[in-house]
Order: C-alpha cells, then structure tokens, then sequence
C-alpha cells in the first residue's frame, strides 16, 4: 500500500498555544497511517520526530533573546526597505525571517502535499515558492486566525489597516 506522504509546516510552537494545531493534526494522520513529517522553526525537547530548522530550542536561539531581537529589528530597519503598495508579513518578502535555504535544506524527501499551518516569522511567499520549486506538489493553507485573509492582522471587523501595516 503506498503511504500518502505529508509535509505539515508550523513556525508556531507546536506543542503550547495555537500550534498545537498542528501537532494534533499531524497525530491524526499518523492515526490514519499516513506518512507525516512536522517541520517548525525551532527544535522541540521531546518531540524528536519533529523536524526543525534551527537544531536549538527557543529558549537557547540567539534571535528569542532581548539582544537578538534588538539586532533582528535593527538588521530590518537598515537593510530591508518598505515596498510602496501592499505588503503581507515582511517589508520585503523575499528576505523572509528565516533564510531560504535554512528551510529548504531540513525538506529531504518528497511528499504529496504540504499543509502550511503558522508561516510568520519564518516562511514568506518567496519561501513557500522555494519550496513549491523544490517538491512540485500541492499545497494546503490553514487558516487558524483572520491573518491570512487579512493581510497578518488577527481581527478583520472594519479595519483597513492591512492595507499599510499595523
């Protein structure tokens, strides 16, 4: 029997708050005897059958520390200019949080689809491009909040705001 393989990706902690989404999806289809592989931004304790990009925990990472999000913010600032126009996550999609190549080299089989659950500050367009080019498969885009459709925003009601950035 040939095992429908999938990729879910969640730069949301998996295993606390509105991630969990994804690791409890990944366990029902590893339920369902499908071959399944969670990757997330950052190494999870205990969860060694999760993928990660970076091969540290949260906790331990340079960028989550006060200092490394000061540099982080400052790095933006000076080098990645706002785009005139509309603009989803980033000021410039194509120097996501995450490098490209960081997340393209921890993908190292193919799948049938991959689910996008949490993408901000990891995956951008040009990630999800990247890794469309690497795999040529579908995929599936969760929308757990209004972020998506909202231009990154959680509340839609009457705001317009999407359309320059919070």
């Amino acid at each position: 029997v040939n095992k429908k393989k999938i990729l879910i990706i969640s730069s949301a902690n998996p295993v606390i708050g509105a991630g969990v989404g994804a690791s409890d999806m990944y366990q029902l289809f590893i339920e369902k005897g499908y071959d399944v592989d969670l990757l997330t931004k950052y190494k999870i304790n205990g969860y060694d059958s999760f993928l990660s990009v970076y091969d540290k925990n949260e906790k331990d990472a340079f960028f989550t520390s006060k200092m490394g999000l000061i540099f982080n913010a400052l790095l933006h600032r000076l080098f990645f200019r706002q785009k005139k126009g509309y603009h989803f996550f980033y000021k410039k999609e194509s120097c996501p949080p995450v490098p490209i190549k960081k997340v393209l080299k921890k993908i190292n089989k193919s799948y049938d689809f991959v689910i996008v659950y949490f993408w901000q500050s990891m995956l951008s367009f040009a990630t999800v491009q990247a890794i469309h080019e690497k795999l040529k498969t579908q995929f599936i885009f969760v929308s757990a909040d209004y972020s998506i459709m909202s231009g990154g925003c959680h509340f839609t009601i009457d705001c317009d705001k999407f359309k320059t950035g919070c």
